[in-house]
């Protein structure tokens, strides 16, 4: 009896249909004939009236024969098949179109617990996984569905409590007529792959020299140290703003940078291949505006079109030798940039706020009435509030703004904005800020501002030039004030 209920449990319907016809048809000819023999005086009376319905019979046993065959070499393509999806070594799963298993291997069955494939058809993400993951999971077999498109993703999961990484591809699956009925998925465990790459990271964010892997145009990775030295949160962040490295070369006639790229050479690493290898320095500005340089050096990476080059900091012994930071960087007072850093930085600085496709504002500010300040509480308080009017104008500027002491108390401050509105909304706030600020010492002190924009292709001085002269109309128009030019 139970194989019996096997039998018909594992069989298809068309064949079950076929059979019962067949044997119904049977048994009815068997007793037609049976009942002709009976009544008959001769064998050809009973075999005539009934010859139609023996060949439909004969014919249904061949049919039987052939559709039983066919269903045997189904089922035996059926299990080889599902015997191959389940010994590869991949977690594989079939689902309809409201995201419920119709089909799963034996490496699903292992990853969620269950013991037959039975015991998961029906069941959807939520059955298994955490809600968060199974909600991500049908959002993902919602954009194959949707876009008609294979995806190809690395996914979190949760088993018993502990966190895997799988590799996971999704495509949808098509009937006849070309609608999608629902997804096919393969999954393959890759913590193993994630745990080591995220040692191989650690290990190279641990190294102080700066690392990328570039084809010497775009970056194709970098470790913590590039990230840090420019600010960056990710280098998704700094490929936003730039595509290589090389962009953050100063153009300095003492280091290497793209102006000396010779003409043959695809791209500036060929050039400094070429170079010896003591010769392969290079200066650049971090996220606090301060030159360092840096020695190159430069492998290729297996046999691909990539380089590994790190960056080493010698700045320690090569600024000192260049007097770059006394010569460039800053105003022994008051700590601000100097005219030279100007001289020498002003076109990168330009360079980088288009990067962030903004224009390059000027502010030029002096102190009102600074000569009565050194008149009547002398030069050192003078020099005091000279001190303190950079802190605060550090203080309520932002990361990136470049302030410089032009001279005597004049200073420069240079600003990313869209347009010259912004810059004056800039200017105003820092107006406000040194007048209702307690300078040590002296009554109150306020500072008058002249701003403008750098237009492109003009001299720099031009733009100067401009930023003075509504520096001179805000004096005229009574001082304390911000005028736009």
């Amino acid at each position: 009896m139970q194989y019996l209920v096997k039998l018909v449990k594992n069989t298809p319907a068309v064949i079950l249909l076929f059979w019962l016809v067949f044997t119904g048809t049977l048994v009815y000819e068997a007793l037609a004939v049976t009942k002709s023999v009976l009544n008959a005086g001769s064998l050809q009376e009973v075999i005539v009236p009934h010859v139609d319905a023996l060949i439909l019979v004969v014919l249904m046993f061949f049919v039987m024969r052939e559709l039983g065959r066919r269903h045997r070499h189904l089922d035996t393509s059926k299990r080889s098949l599902q015997a191959m999806i389940d010994n590869i070594p991949y977690i594989v799963w079939m689902k309809d179109g409201e995201g419920r298993f119709v089909s799963v291997n034996e490496g699903f069955l292992k990853t969620v617990g269950e013991d037959s494939a039975e015991a998961a058809v029906g069941k959807n993400d939520f059955d298994f996984f955490p809600e968060e993951m199974a909600r991500s999971y049908l959002h993902d077999d919602a954009e194959a569905i949707r876009s008609r498109q294979k995806r190809e993703l690395e996914e979190e999961t949760l088993i018993d409590g502990k966190h895997y990484w799988v590799h996971t591809y999704k495509t949808p699956v098509f009937d006849a007529e070309g609608g999608v009925i629902g997804t096919v998925g393969f999954a393959r465990d890759v913590t193993v792959q994630k745990e080591e790459q995220y040692k191989l990271q650690r290990f190279i964010d641990l190294q102080r020299d700066i690392l990328i892997l570039t084809d010497g145009r775009e970056l194709d990775f970098a470790n913590r140290a590039l990230l840090d030295f420019f600010g960056y949160d990710s280098l998704a962040a700094f490929k936003k703003d730039y595509d290589c490295i090389c962009d953050r070369f100063v153009a300095h006639d003492n280091f290497f940078h793209l102006g000396k790229v010779r003409p043959q050479d695809a791209h500036w690493i060929e050039t400094l291949l070429s170079m010896r290898p003591e010769a392969r320095t290079v200066s650049m500005i971090d996220a606090d505006n301060e030159a360092h340089a840096f020695t190159v050096s430069i492998n290729s990476f297996d046999e691909s079109d990539l380089y590994v080059v790190s960056f080493t900091d010698i700045s320690s012994t090569v600024i000192e030798t260049l007097e770059l930071k006394s010569r460039v960087l800053h105003d022994n007072l008051t700590g601000a940039f100097n005219r030279d850093y100007f001289e020498h930085y002003h076109a990168l600085t330009i360079e980088h706020f288009a990067s962030q496709q903004k224009r390059c504002a000027i502010l030029f500010f002096d102190i009102d009435h600074f000569k009565q300040v050194n008149d009547t509480y002398g030069h050192n308080t003078g020099d005091r509030v000279l001190k303190e009017l950079v802190t605060v104008v550090k203080r309520f500027s932002r990361q990136g703004d470049v302030v410089i002491r032009w001279g005597g108390e004049e200073f420069l401050l240079l600003v990313p904005a869209e347009r010259l509105h912004d810059a004056e909304i800039v200017a105003e706030h820092i107006r406000e800020k040194v007048e209702t600020h307690s300078f040590p010492g002296v009554p109150n002190i306020t500072c008058s501002f002249g701003v403008t924009l750098y237009e492109s292709g003009e001299e720099i001085r031009e733009s100067i030039e401009r930023a003075d002269r509504a520096l001179y109309e805000a004096k005229r128009q009574g001082r304390n004030r911000v005028i736009g030019l």
